[in-house]
């Protein structure tokens, strides 16, 4: 009886990583697919009917069960996680200045659902067993997609301005890409432990590589580059204590989002430098965006009460900008947006504190789990910079359950 318990816990983690990919929204309601392809926050009422609102009601059923099983522990790793749970009460409360209150309250509930699924996670499971829950659940989902797009071509490859580039289960090729690049540096990270299932992790590996160039984003293919140049950089910082290999993950990282930001405004530049300049690109969107924001600097505009399209502060974006962006193309200024700059400062705090804790994992552990935080961290950093990672639940259940590990679980230390 314990080992089945066991298994379903180990199963029904797994299945919640996956489900807050939200790989079936393109079936939740087929009417809405064509508006939701543009991006994949563009209509967010999509996912709260029909089966759909059932699938979510029995994820965060099971994870409210979960918790109060474990609910001395959870309470324990909770209270280390002030910054974290600022955030969040934040979201809930800004229900009361936010346009759309009942959206955004409901809302809200669902990403404190996200949040103890991490925690859950982090409860049940060391570093390196959350690892592994993790690639399974990538390698399921790169299965997915993939068969996905062989079987139904019309829907997961796209037409009109990216024909040909394949999107798969997602709304559009840019979330489709960003989720097989956090597959791949997954595998990579896995299949250096020497595990008995490390010829399927290769297999794994090598069908989200392909992926990432069939998705033909360029973001992606330099940000991947840039993590495989990052994960050497950290195992050199591992064994090594010449200041030169931070100095270097600093300068990579700064080159990276440099190169990340050239890379995704390929259009503004070249119009810059020879052809009409307008209010194009995102560097536009920025600039309106950053207008927006000083309106409502300290709370903003309540989560997830900015980007309504017409109805909403978006439609000025849309406006000036000729362009029905679904989110900010930033994931930091779509957070100051909705949470203003007090949001900002919870979730920088948080982040700042684990990423300093991470690099002690790394320099204490010799395993290849003690990789995964600073380079999940990396990522976050680098496809922020373009894109509104910040915005999808798949993001903030990772980041709670590592997180809340590497600050509450004990490091076993290598002799230094």
């Amino acid at each position: 009886m314990k080992e089945k318990i066991v298994n379903f816990e180990k199963i029904f983690f797994i299945f919640g990583f996956i489900y807050f990919t939200e790989p079936f929204i393109l079936f939740a309601d087929l009417s809405s697919t064509k508006q939701s392809v543009i991006g994949s926050s563009s209509l967010p009422e999509v996912t709260d009917s029909g089966p759909l609102l059932g699938l979510r009601l029995i994820v965060l059923g099971i994870t409210l069960l979960l918790t109060c099983i474990r609910y001395k522990q959870i309470i324990y790793l909770a209270s280390k996680r002030k910054f974290l749970w600022a955030l969040v009460g934040l979201i809930i409360l800004s229900s009361l200045w936010s346009p759309i209150p009942e959206l955004t309250f409901r809302k809200g509930i669902v990403f404190f659902g996200v949040i103890l699924f991490g925690l859950n996670v982090s409860v049940r499971y060391k570093l390196k067993e959350q690892l592994f829950i993790l690639a399974w659940a990538m390698g399921i989902l790169v299965v997915m997609n993939f068969i996905f797009t062989l079987v139904f071509p019309s829907i997961g490859i796209e037409s009109g301005e990216h024909a040909g580039a394949w999107r798969g289960l997602f709304p559009q090729k840019n979330a489709f890409a960003k989720m097989m690049v956090l597959s791949a540096m997954t595998f990579i990270i896995a299949v250096s432990d020497k595990h008995k299932y490390s010829s399927i992790l290769w297999i794994f590996l090598g069908f989200s590589t392909i992926l990432i160039l069939l998705s033909t984003s360029k973001s992606a293919l330099v940000i991947f580059l840039i993590l495989l140049a990052l994960l050497s950089l950290f195992k050199l910082l591992r064994d090594s204590y010449n200041i030169a290999i931070p100095l270097l993950i600093i300068a990579l990282l700064v080159i990276g989002s440099i190169a990340t930001f050239l890379i995704g405004n390929v259009e503004t530049i070249v119009s810059f430098l020879g052809r009409d300049i307008s209010l194009t690109g995102r560097t536009g969107i920025w600039s309106v965006v950053i207008s927006k924001i000083a309106q409502h600097l300290w709370l903003g505009y309540g989560y997830k009460g900015f980007w309504r399209g017409m109805e909403g502060d978006s439609a000025d974006v849309w406006y000036e900008t000729f362009f029905t962006s679904p989110n900010a193309h930033n994931g930091f200024l779509d957070l100051t947006l909705e949470l203003g700059l007090v949001g900002l400062l919870f979730f920088m705090s948080s982040f700042i504190k684990n990423w300093v804790r991470a690099i002690a994992w790394l320099r204490l552990t010799t395993t290849v789990e003690g990789l995964f935080p600073v380079m999940y961290f990396a990522y976050l950093v680098l496809y922020n910079i373009t894109e509104s990672t910040l915005n999808d639940p798949f993001v903030w259940a990772i980041y709670s359950a590592v997180t809340s590990t590497v600050l509450t679980q004990p490091i076993f230390s290598r002799d230094l």
